[in-house]
């Protein structure tokens, strides 16, 4: 059964002070559209932070200098208490996702909401959100801007490929050549006594 997100409730986050919208919980595409400086970018770093407790934009810029960025310096809305910043994220199955400086949503409950049952299990929640539902519009955040081992880093792991290189080393040797031969003879044995059976 597909989930959607229905409502995204945003307090003292960035640029909003308290925000609350109804999507519609259905396939389909959202667009946002305005002027620079409206909070297009907030918006979808408050989804971002409340699904992954992180924003990847910000990763490089969080521990540079002396001074330690701690979350409310920049994430909570100028001017609001400080720690006070809070996103709730309703999908269409009544279950919400709440992160504040106090609570989060536990990461295990997150990526059973947003994994398909008929595909393997999310390891990565921001590689697997970058790659499928949440591509960033920040440059460095986009899969085309990063420098190709990177590129290659990102997908190894959720296309399978991590998987195939291992069954490949595995198939290697005589002992797996021997064991396809006899498995060769069988089945041509098989074959041999069906055809005598139908003479």
């Amino acid at each position: 059964m597909s989930i959607y997100l229905a409502r995204i409730g945003i307090h003292n986050f960035r640029t909003f002070g308290a925000f609350d919208v109804e999507l519609p919980a259905a396939p389909g595409l959202v667009l946002l559209t305005g002027t620079n400086g409206l909070g297009k970018s907030s918006f979808f770093d408050a989804i971002e932070w409340g699904l992954t407790g992180t924003i990847r934009r910000f990763a490089p810029y969080l521990n540079k200098g002396r001074k330690k960025l701690v979350e409310s310096d920049y994430l909570t809305r100028r001017g609001a208490e400080a720690g006070s910043h809070k996103v709730v994220l309703t999908f269409s199955d009544g279950e919400p996702i709440e992160r504040s400086i106090n609570k989060a949503t536990a990461t295990a409950s997150i990526t059973a909401k947003l994994a398909r049952s008929d595909r393997r299990a999310i390891e990565d929640l921001s590689t697997y959100l970058a790659l499928t539902h949440f591509l960033g519009q920040a440059a460095q955040q986009r899969f085309t801007s990063r420098e190709p081992q990177d590129q290659w880093q990102a997908i190894k792991g959720p296309s399978g490929l991590e998987r195939l290189a291992q069954i490949r080393s595995g198939l290697r040797g005589r002992p797996v050549v021997a064991a396809f031969n006899r498995r060769l003879e069988q089945e041509r044995a098989s074959v041999s006594a069906l055809e005598a059976s139908n003479r």
